[in-house]
């Protein structure tokens, strides 16, 4: 029987990263359900690679059960740390809009293959086409993790396994399965930075977009607003705005909020007017009013909201009750806003794991 160092269920973001970070001396096995690493990484900012953002906040831009937890994880690894890493490796980026961080490759395929070849350095292993089934622990300490295909064992895990957004990638809620058995506490995953089908009819507007101050309502309370793109749909809206409102939702019942979109004249498009049935000298401002009907399915989340709670968690993202047992990215009850701040969660917590196992040594 083989003992693994470290098994790391999910070669995603999280995974990689922490991976990367492991020493040679480590005996370290990635454990992946799909055919490729970092699926969910490919789609960043529709391939250019947003991978983290300047303006982060760690008490404001995350929604979690428990944001003094999540502020003290950020303290341990943070934007300027993760920038300096990449310019150490001589991968260039660029800044955009809003605090955007991305490549200047435009291609983040070449960054998940540089984690690729960074965890073949340190000599990592990755297998594919592990769907995992439970994970055990044993009375003399060590795990045991089934895959519907083997059997392996580890002196330490690190769940890595994000949520069930975009299950066509393979993603799953193996993390709660793996809470329950353990008997941790959690948040139900749910649908976060989505669209939404709205009460009005906007499907005269499919496919057209305008920039303006969205504001989403509880009831007549405002919860969120920001002024970035608006995408119309068949179905109502979607875009960076609403994605981010969708978020400060926090899973309350969407036909509870209200959407108002306020435009200055220079953003009201041709489009929109036909819409109205204005013409533009009549019109030097408008503000669209919705009422909320329903968020888009977890098949086109970007991520979702919830997870294992951090109470439970050491400041090492270690569980408290299950020593070696550790618990990073989208498996956490820490949710951030569209523009990059998920994949710094997810660079965040994967090293601070990586740092907590070279120590455990």
């Amino acid at each position: 029987m083989q003992i693994r160092d470290v098994v790391i269920i999910g070669a995603g973001p999280s995974g990689l990263f922490c991976a990367a970070h492991l020493p040679k001396n480590k005996r370290v096995l990635l454990l992946e359900k799909s055919s490729i690493s970092a699926s969910k990484l490919l789609m960043s900012a529709q391939g250019r690679g947003n991978l983290t953002n300047t303006l982060l906040h760690p008490l404001s831009d995350y929604q979690t059960s428990h944001p003094a937890f999540v502020a003290k994880i950020f303290q341990s690894y943070t934007v300027r740390d993760f920038l300096a890493f990449l310019t150490a490796h001589d991968i260039a980026f660029h800044e955009e809009d809003n605090g955007r961080i991305l490549l200047t490759s435009r291609k983040v395929s070449l960054f998940r293959d540089f984690l690729l070849h960074q965890v073949s350095e340190q000599g990592g292993e990755i297998l594919y086409h592990q769907d995992f089934q439970r994970l055990e622990k044993t009375k003399q300490g060590y795990f045991i993790l089934h895959t519907l295909s083997d059997v392996f064992y580890a002196k330490q895990v690190v769940l890595a396994t994000g949520s069930p957004s975009f299950p066509q990638l393979g993603s799953s809620e193996i993390a709660l399965q793996v809470a329950k058995d353990f008997q941790l506490t959690f948040i139900p995953f749910y649908p976060a930075l989505v669209g939404v089908e709205t009460e009005k009819n906007l499907s005269f507007l499919a496919g057209s977009s305008v920039v303006g101050k969205g504001a989403l309502f509880h009831r007549n309370t405002l919860v969120y607003q920001q002024v970035w793109p608006v995408l119309f749909t068949h179905w109502g809206l979607s875009g960076p705005v609403i994605f981010n409102s969708t978020l400060a939702m926090q899973g309350l019942p969407p036909e509870q909020f209200t959407f108002k979109l306020s435009l200055p004249k220079a953003a009201i498009t041709k489009r929109l007017l036909a819409y109205l049935g204005f013409s533009a000298p009549k019109l030097a401002h408008y503000t669209l009013t919705t009422k909320l009907h329903r968020l888009r399915p977890l098949t086109e989340a970007k991520v979702c909201g919830g997870g294992i709670c951090g109470e439970q968690l050491t400041e090492q993202l270690e569980v408290k009750t299950v020593p070696g047992l550790f618990i990073t990215g989208e498996c956490l009850d820490v949710t951030g806003k569209t523009g990059g701040y998920n994949l710094q969660r997810c660079w965040t917590s994967g090293k601070v794991v990586a740092q907590a196992l070279i120590a455990n040594s």
